[in-house]
Order: C-alpha cells, then sequence, then structure tokens
C-alpha cells in the first residue's frame, strides 16, 4: 500500500497520478477539463472516468464522476432514444363475425380539454 503514493516536489501522487484532495471546486475544474471541454466533447461517463483517472486520483472518483456527469444539462438534452421510432396507429380488420375478435386501447396521455385532462 505504501508503494502506491509517492512525493515529488511536495505534491502527492497515487500510483503516478496526481492526488487532489476533497476540495470540491479543484475536483469540479478536471472534471470539466476531462468532460466539458470541446476536446472531450461531453463524453459519456465510463470515458470521462478513463481520461480522469490518467492523471489524476481523489478519493471516490468514480462516483463524483458518474453524478457529475448525470448532471451534465448538456448530456441530458443530447442523449438519443432508447426505444424504438413511433410509427403510425394502424386500424384494426373488420371482424366476420360478432365478438370473433377482441381489441383493447391504451389511453397513455389523454387529451386536454379547455386545460382540463
Amino acid at each position: 500500500m505504501a508503494k502506491e503514493w509517492s512525493e515529488k516536489n511536495g505534491v502527492q501522487y497515487y500510483k503516478n497520478r496526481l492526488y487532489i484532495a476533497e476540495d470540491e471546486s479543484l475536483q469540479t475544474e478536471r472534471a470539466q477539463g476531462c468532460h466539458d471541454s470541446l476536446v472531450a466533447a461531453n463524453l459519456r461517463q465510463e470515458k470521462t472516468i478513463e481520461i480522469v483517472t490518467r492523471d489524476f486520483y481523489w478519493k471516490g472518483f468514480s462516483e463524483w464522476i458518474r453524478d457529475y456527469v448525470q448532471s451534465c444539462n448538456e448530456c441530458e438534452h443530447s442523449k438519443f432514444p432508447r426505444h424504438a421510432k413511433y410509427r403510425l396507429v394502424q386500424p384494426l380488420g373488420v371482424p366476420y363475425a360478432a365478438w370473433s375478435s377482441k381489441s383493447a386501447e391504451f389511453i397513455t396521455q389523454p387529451a386536454q380539454s379547455q386545460g382540463n385532462p
């Protein structure tokens, strides 16, 4: 464990990565440089963690980075949908006899009438 820590010119390193003490402003500055910059182009969580771990370390940094990326406003607005594309509603076929077919319609967003749902 002691071999993992070193000191150069009064600066602490953990596994040859600059140790950042529990200073929110320094951590935010590093995260911005590794996530928000034009070069980084708002990378996803795993890639941002990979970039941070190349040069920096602080206690609980993986969870901290995940929270930071999840709170990124630009990432939130540029997410791709994970569902199938919407299609037009297809009409039901005409049944050949009474009660020969059954159907159900699920209304997920009721229309508003005069501002009331």
